[in-house]
């Protein structure tokens, strides 16, 4: 009776029975194990890296993100910059519809659009500093106020970003350097970065 009972025990079903079960748990274990490498941390902030892209939990909801913080430290922006997107209910985000860049900075635009959305109550209107057939406002830095700051997106020579009056001139050398702008704007809004 023992033998009969052993050879159910070691039966074939029985054993890939088990082998069936090891492989789902080492799979579980091995995407938590995966998980848990994909987070990094950046001034107490925790991200995931999922693909290409940076996810940030901030108020429940997930922010994503083009770059680490670490990576875009060199974009420096000042507080009088970042305190002018914080104290406003709406900002004009404008370039010109014939910019070489203009498909990056639209990307910007509607990153800078979702990741307000979720946090605040800041809503981006976008134009251009040209007529145009879209029917998009015409928006410059003569239309910055104080409470409607203007963040004008262009391609330069060199990434920066300056502020005149009431304008937001965000420069870039590269249409990677806009988005690089526009989560370096984002990081200093949430206080990610100083």
């Amino acid at each position: 009776m023992k033998t009969q009972e052993k050879k159910k025990l070691f039966s074939k079903q029985n054993i890939m029975t088990l082998f069936i079960v090891f492989i789902m748990v080492a799979s579980v274990l091995a995407l938590w194990n995966r998980e848990n490498e994909s987070m990094f941390k950046y001034n107490h902030n925790s991200f995931v890296r999922s693909g290409n892209e940076w996810i940030l939990k901030i108020k429940k909801a997930d922010l994503v993100f083009n770059f680490f913080p670490a990576d875009i430290e060199n974009i420096n922006i000042s507080s009088g910059i970042i305190n002018k997107l914080n104290e406003t209910l709406e900002i004009d985000s404008t370039s010109s519809t014939n910019d070489s860049y203009k498909e990056a900075i639209a990307l910007a635009q509607y990153g800078l659009g979702e990741v307000l959305g979720k946090i605040s109550n800041t809503y981006i209107r976008v134009g251009t500093i040209d007529k145009n057939d879209f029917n998009l406002p015409i928006i410059d830095c003569k239309n910055a106020t104080s409470s409607v700051p203007v963040l004008y997106f262009k391609k330069s020579n060199v990434t920066e970003v300056s502020l005149n009056d009431s304008c937001i001139i965000a420069e870039a050398k590269s249409e990677i350097d806009v988005l690089k702008i526009k989560d370096r704007l984002l990081y200093g809004i949430l206080g990610v970065m100083q």
